[in-house]
């Protein structure tokens, strides 16, 4: 079985990522809360990176990263599609220069080359 065979999919067959994470949360104030939080860890972001470099490894067009719930309230799935991967790569790069996250960009530098992606 290949690894793409791995990835299980929803009524509209967009695979979910195998290391797709459900984030539930109590209350709006409490995403609120975890989403500010974010902006300085990285949480999702490095997940959405992740992601989309499997996605470019297994040659899989869109998938499920995430899903974002609130209790008594909506509920979202992070969405990532092959056509947007340079916007998330560039906007990636931005906020990890922001945040003078240097070890992490030195990282990915390697991988701007493998993929053909363009620190913009």
């Amino acid at each position: 079985m290949s690894r793409n065979d791995s990835y299980t999919t929803k009524s509209d067959d967009i695979p979910v990522w195998i290391k797709h994470q459900n984030l539930d949360f109590r209350s709006n104030a409490e995403m609120l809360s975890w989403v500010t939080d974010d902006k300085v860890n990285f949480t999702l972001s490095d997940k959405v990176y992740e992601a989309m470099v499997d996605c470019l490894e297994n040659e899989i067009n869109a998938i499920i990263v995430a899903t974002i719930r609130v209790e008594g309230g909506s509920q979202i799935d992070v969405m990532i599609r092959k056509d947007n991967f340079q916007k998330i790569f560039s906007s990636y790069v931005e906020r990890l220069l922001d945040a003078e996250k240097y070890e992490r960009l030195a990282v990915i530098k390697q991988q701007v080359q493998k993929y053909n992606l363009e620190i913009t």
